[in-house]
């Protein structure tokens, strides 16, 4: 299939496409580097020359023809092509594991943006690169890592943050990935509010 008509099955319009348009600054965030035209201030900043793993855009989401599958908040178009659709007025496309289009209103604060773009959208994101993210927090204290999984409100945040008081350092609070035998990774940030 030729490239206009495979944009339109895979819903991407040119002018939307993730990496179209102006330069975009560079995070890096659980091991990947993530190129953004917006500022993302919660991550932390990589190299402007450092080359992007995943690349995030931010406009509205071009229709896509074929049905999709509806399972709660989640359009599944193909295992590499799946729509977040949230209430709050944000839609995250996510596909192939490498490109984000964001969808939110001029009301959207960065704070609700980072919660859904690297929780959700993150999540679906790793799982299309092969990587399964666990919901659990993680401290680090010399070379040696504590996952502390459990359900919503079990005290993931609370115990993570009674190590931190004990000279553990933060790995990540709601998300973590393992690659086995070679490393934990995460997005360093705490869900206490």
């Amino acid at each position: 299939m030729g490239g206009s008509a495979d944009a339109a099955r895979h819903g991407a319009a040119q002018s939307n496409q993730p990496g179209a348009g102006a330069a975009a600054m560079r995070y890096r965030v659980s091991g990947l580097v993530i190129a953004s035209p917006r500022p993302l201030r919660y991550l932390i900043p990589a190299p402007a020359s450092s080359e992007p793993d995943v690349v995030i855009a931010f406009g509205p989401l071009p229709a896509i023809v074929a049905p999709a599958q509806h399972l709660g908040i989640f359009r599944i178009h193909a295992p590499d092509l799946v729509d977040i659709v949230l209430r709050e007025g944000i839609s995250i496309r996510v596909r192939g594991g490498r490109e984000m289009l964001v969808e939110c209103q001029d009301t959207t604060t960065e704070a609700e943006l980072h919660t859904f773009l690297f929780g959700m959208g993150f999540s679906l994101l790793c799982h299309q690169r092969g990587s399964a993210p666990l919901h659990a927090s993680a401290v680090t204290r010399g070379g040696l890592t504590i996952a502390i999984a459990g359900d919503s409100g079990a005290g993931k945040t609370t115990t993570a943050s009674a190590l931190m008081q004990r000279g553990w350092r933060l790995l990540t609070d709601d998300q973590l990935l393992v690659e086995p035998g070679t490393r934990c990774t995460g997005t360093p940030s705490s869900r206490i509010f």
